[in-house]
């Protein structure tokens, strides 16, 4: 009876343990958050050829921003224009990619991937689309308003402190509204060694 018993705690614990070891190693990984700028405001397609340059600022809500993807249309997909995407911070680049009409779909999104930029929360960031060669005129970028529509992609990461901190707020959650979560597995676990 006494081992059945140091059996069953042992198997709670190591259960327990596991449990709080995939808890702690998913809040390790980097997950991602996206926001949309432009709110609700219609979205039009004015033709590049017809600026050559647009840009708008951006301020980001969260640290860590990674990606900035800007819509464009690219009808029938027969445009072969040529432009170019800066992102800037305060006049200073931080990324520059090239594209072409033969990169986007009729109506797709140009993703500027770069690293991230931990505290970039509160920063103004800039995006600027510039036309670098007219073969045909037809691709437009897609605006709301005087906003370049773009979504923002970010990749927070959790320190080891955050991590514990976040584990902790986890078990609260589970206790006090799921407890079968935790319970039933341990229960289960418990008649197995019993």
């Amino acid at each position: 009876m006494k081992n059945k018993l140091i059996k069953l705690l042992i198997g709670e614990v190591g259960l327990l343990l596991l449990f709080s070891a995939i808890i702690f190693v998913v809040n390790l990984l980097p997950t991602k958050i996206s926001e949309e700028i432009g709110g609700t405001n219609k979205l039009i397609f004015p033709k590049l050829s017809e600026s050559q340059f647009v840009k708008s600022d951006f301020v980001a809500s969260n640290n860590y921003l990674n990606r900035v993807d800007v819509l464009f249309k690219n009808p029938n997909l027969e445009s072969r224009d040529e432009l170019k995407i800066v992102v800037k911070r305060a006049n200073q680049v931080i990324v520059e990619k090239s594209f072409t009409g033969f990169n986007f779909g009729d109506t797709s999104h140009a993703r500027i991937d770069f690293e991230p930029i931990s505290s970039s929360k509160g920063v103004t960031f800039t995006v600027e689309v510039k036309t670098t060669k007219i073969v045909d005129g037809k691709l437009a970028v897609g605006m709301k308003g005087e906003i370049l529509d773009t979504t923002l992609y970010y990749s927070p990461r959790f320190s080891i402190v955050d991590t514990f901190g976040n584990m902790i707020l986890i078990f609260e959650k589970i206790i006090s509204k799921q407890a079968f979560v935790l319970v039933l597995p341990m229960s289960l676990l418990g008649i197995l060694l019993w």
